[in-house]
């Protein structure tokens, strides 16, 4: 089926019906081992984040643990395990939503348990967007699926923001709400896009994989045909090559001279027939080979019974070598009738081969790879220099011992595991990380590739990835130091906020054009503004009407970029005038330029 014939198939993410069954299975087994992954990853940060409920909770900790651990937990662990039961394959996202949708309620709900004055009150909300990002990504939930949690999550939380906690009746409830709002629509707007393009991009790839398959079966039945008509123009050809003979064919009397020589012969001789008629046979063979064409001619004249089947070497007309494998036998009128062969390029491929057999082993000598044949048992029969060097382990030390000497007792069930998986998957290769120890006493970090031989020993091909799990450990303890130092950051930051809230002089922050992007709230008392309002206005609207002249000083500073400060009257919105002492600054963006202006205004009433 071709992907363009579809477009509709993609706005609303639905296959005609038997497509649409055959697409789920297919993503139901792409995706179950990440959405596995992802259950098991939030009821771990789930279960974990308790701790910081004494912290943030310290009244309320014991009602949020009873909804963590004895409802949201438990439900995870029989979802995940729910997960590896086949019966439900078909109704896997149905399960996973489950999951996702019991985590953010689960969360709001927790939120809604605590008391206004505590700091879960305001911040269990981010555990609700991370629950949500999770199940539009991670899980690999289906967009309508995604969707549908993500719409109950935002009601659910309307409905307990103002209608449990009543929100807005406590202090800074009203801007508490407005944050979380904007925070969980912004979050679900991201997660609709981000879980519709991902499912839209699984479709067109399951689309483009049917179509490679349709192709390849197009293709198999071409070749097939091909190879039909191929059959048949061999067949034909054989049996013109039986009437000519492929091989060669001679007869040679008593004294050793040719009597017939077949056309294929004389192919592989070079000789016409004419040339070789009535010469002894014996002058056309390699003087190393001589004596025992002579001895084996003899028995036959002797025996009439005997049949030779020899190989020697014919010198050609060019003077070349060719190797011929030959059957002979007495005829009854005592000459000799011979059938050759010639596996000149037969030799010459196993002599290749024989040196190819060299570099292999070459190869395996010097690799760093440690290559390991083990019998079903698990005894070690084969072990490279690769593996020796990997373990401190000289080969005669591990011949004829168990690989489970080596392994570490925390993988031993693990490997066990694999390792009769081989044999119950035969042509399957494995592939795991285990430790095993080294001569010397530590552990080594293996990756180990495995696969069942026809001969029935299973090969491994080992690298030693030690290093490497080490490298990751660093990375990993340096990012959580980084996200440590960011949390510390923001926490710094919300204490510089509260204290520009807290102050008692107006400090604002305004564009290019004087619109106010951010005033306190003792600015807003200054000039007369609602402290609860957002809504922006210009700064030029705080000074007398008639004030332009004694507004130019601080402008064309600003202009500057320079600070100034000085001493004006501000208008309050009932009418009357303030006098106020004044310092005006530019913010620079990260290139240099301004991009606002901030002030400080004192009543010096």
């Amino acid at each position: 089926m071709d992907v363009l014939n579809l477009p509709h198939q993609f706005v609303r993410l639905r296959f005609p019906p038997e497509m649409e069954s055959q697409f789920q299975k297919d993503y139901y087994e792409k995706t179950i081992s990440i959405s596995r992954l992802a259950i098991a990853m939030g009821l771990l940060l789930i279960a974990a984040f308790g701790f910081l409920d004494k912290t943030t909770a310290p009244q309320s900790y014991l009602s949020i643990w009873m909804i963590r651990y004895r409802i949201i937990v438990p439900i995870l662990g029989l979802i995940l395990f729910l997960t590896f039961l086949p019966q439900l394959k078909q109704w896997m996202q149905l399960v996973i939503a489950v999951a996702v949708l019991t985590s953010t309620l689960g969360i709001t709900i927790m939120g809604a348990v605590t008391n206004p004055h505590e700091a879960a009150f305001s911040t269990y909300y981010v555990g609700v967007l991370l629950g949500l990002m999770a199940g539009y990504t991670f899980t690999r939930l289906r967009f309508w699926y995604a969707a549908s949690i993500g719409l109950i999550t935002l009601v659910v939380y309307e409905v307990i923001a103002l209608g449990y906690q009543r929100i807005i009746t406590v202090p800074m409830g009203r801007e508490i709400f407005y944050n979380n709002n904007f925070f969980l629509v912004a979050a679900n707007l991201i997660g609709i896009f981000a879980c519709y393009f991902m499912e839209r991009y699984a479709r067109l790839d399951y689309l483009q994989r049917r179509q490679l398959e349709a192709e390849k079966v197009r293709s198999e039945s071409m070749l097939q045909a091909e190879a039909a008509k191929a059959l048949r123009e061999s067949e034909a050809l054989f049996r013109s090559l039986v009437e000519i003979s492929t091989e060669g064919v001679i007869i040679i009397n008593q004294n050793g001279s040719y009597q017939y020589i077949s056309p294929a012969m004389e192919r592989i001789m070079g000789y016409s027939n004419t040339e070789l008629i009535g010469r002894s046979a014996f002058e056309f063979l390699h003087p190393d080979d001589l004596e025992l064409a002579q001895y084996e001619f003899s028995k036959l004249l002797q025996f009439p019974d005997y049949v030779v089947m020899t190989e020697l070497r014919a010198i050609r007309k060019d003077g070349g070598i060719s190797v011929l494998e030959s059957s002979a036998k007495r005829l009854p009128n005592g000459d000799i009738v011979a059938y050759s062969h010639d596996i000149t390029e037969r030799k010459l491929a196993e002599d290749k081969l024989r040196e190819s057999e060299a570099d292999f082993r070459s190869l395996i000598e010097n690799s760093s790879d440690g290559i390991v044949i083990f019998d079903q048992e698990g005894i070690f029969r084969f072990v490279s220099p690769g593996l020796t060097r990997i373990v401190g382990w000289d080969a005669p030390e591990l011949i004829g011992k168990t690989w489970h000497t080596l392994a570490h007792p925390d993988d031993l069930e693990h490997t066990r595991s694999i390792f009769h998986q081989v044999f119950d998957n035969p042509g399957q290769v494995f592939v795991h990380e285990s430790r095993f120890k080294h001569k010397d006493g530590s552990w080594r970090v293996m990756e180990v590739v495995g696969k069942l031989h026809p001969n029935g020993r299973v090969v491994t091909n080992s690298r030693d990835i030690t290093e490497r799990k080490e490298a990751e450990e660093k990375l990993r303890r340096l990012n959580e130091e980084l996200e440590q130092r960011v949390e510390e950051r923001t926490a710094e930051v919300k204490r510089l906020a509260a204290i520009i809230e807290a102050m008692p002089d107006y400090v604002g922050i305004a564009d290019l054009q004087g619109n106010s992007l951010y005033v306190n709230r003792a600015g807003r008392r200054l000039v007369g503004k609602s402290e609860s309002s957002d809504a922006p206005w210009n700064v030029a609207q705080c000074y007398p009407g008639n004030y332009s002249e004694q507004l130019q000083p601080m402008f064309s500073a600003m202009q500057r970029g320079e600070t100034w400060s000085g001493e004006l009257d501000m208008q309050h919105l009932d009418g009357y005038r303030i006098p106020t002492d004044h310092v005006i600054f530019p913010l620079h963006a990260e290139n240099g330029q301004i991009e606002s202006y901030a002030a400080i205004i004192r009543d010096i009433t």
